[in-house]
């Protein structure tokens, strides 16, 4: 599925999507988090500087990813050049990565002054915010925060943010990108000398730009991910960032998971939902004791020796923020 365009009904904004076989729908923006494009087998790990990068075409992004029908302009592709390849990156793409937890953070990106309403600086310290959403209020994620604080703190960061929402209003699916060099990795699909790329995760941001006045001190290098890692090019969470119990165990107490399992979303193949939960805890108990342990995952014990399923559900839950929140609970609970 390819996202077309955005546009605005009755004071909603709507988006316009079109599958490979030519039928188009409309997805309310509340779906935009939950549309994950197709991974693709390749992935590299990367540093751009943002002012390198390029307007390309949407439908030479398409072309290259092997989607023929015919599509409006709709959706700004980027385009950068690294060690003799093109990289073409969607717009949407990079919404994902910039603006975390996705499936809060877009409730508020398409509105005016969206920004104000989903977080704010701390009075203490303007350089950390405290999230005005109830779900988000305990989280002390600094992979979450940073790049929040760095969008209240810098002006192209903040044009970045206010820039998804100017674009809608013209019908489009774009971002003003900001000043500074990245550092990531891009996962998607290499044909010649072109990398479609379908997801984006941003490690580091670094940037020259003068913070505003009233925050002179923040910082210029902004962490999306707390206690990660790049791994043969691969995001990982950093093992030594998880603390373990007082009898130097990783897996969770019964108190610790009556809590996170109202932090992770799961469905499996079990009849019954205390069936699903046990089977549910016994991946994450082993996940836990693979990062805390620092062992790789061909060595780890899963059960019934199911390497794939338990890194099928650890990317899962680090896409959408819900790993890092397990971590952050775990760290403050153990402290």
């Amino acid at each position: 599925m390819w996202l077309e365009k955005i546009y605005e009904e009755n004071g909603q904004f709507y988006l316009s999507s079109i599958e490979r076989n030519g039928v188009r729908s409309a997805n309310r923006i509340d779906e935009l988090p939950r549309i994950n494009a197709i991974q693709k087998p390749n992935r590299v790990s990367i540093q751009t500087d943002f002012s390198n990068w390029q307007i390309s075409s949407a439908k030479y992004y398409l072309e290259k990813s092997g989607f023929d029908s015919v599509v409006d302009e709709g959706h700004r592709v980027f385009s950068f050049e690294y060690q003799g390849l093109t990289y073409l990156v969607p717009a949407f793409v990079l919404m994902k990565a910039f603006f975390r937890p996705c499936k809060n953070a877009f409730k508020f990106l398409f509105r005016p002054n969206g920004l104000e309403h989903f977080c704010v600086p701390s009075v203490d310290d303007f350089s950390k915010i405290n999230f005005l959403s109830y779900d988000l209020q305990r989280s002390s994620s600094t992979g979450f925060k940073e790049p929040l604080s760095w969008m209240w703190c810098f002006p192209s960061a903040r044009r970045l943010w206010d820039s998804a929402y100017s674009f809608a209003q013209s019908g489009l699916i774009s971002l003003e990108l900001p000043i500074g060099t990245a550092n990531g990795v891009f996962h998607g699909k290499k044909i010649e000398n072109i990398f479609a790329v379908t997801r984006v995760h941003f490690i580091k941001i670094n940037t020259p730009e003068f913070p505003y006045s009233f925050v002179t001190d923040h910082s210029p290098n902004i962490h999306f991910h707390d206690g990660v890692a790049l791994v043969g090019g691969t995001v990982e969470i950093s093992q030594s960032n998880i603390k373990c119990d007082e009898n130097g165990k990783f897996s969770l107490t019964d108190d610790e998971w009556h809590y996170v399992q109202g932090l992770i979303k799961y469905r499996t193949k079990e009849k019954t939902r205390s069936q699903q939960a046990l089977h549910m805890l016994t991946f994450l108990n082993a996940i836990l004791e693979k990062m805390g342990n620092k062992v790789s995952w061909e060595k780890a014990q899963f059960p019934n020796g199911n390497t794939n399923l338990a890194k099928y559900y650890f990317r899962e839950w680090s896409k959408n923020g819900q790993w890092e929140a397990v971590i952050d609970y775990l760290n403050r609970v153990r402290a």
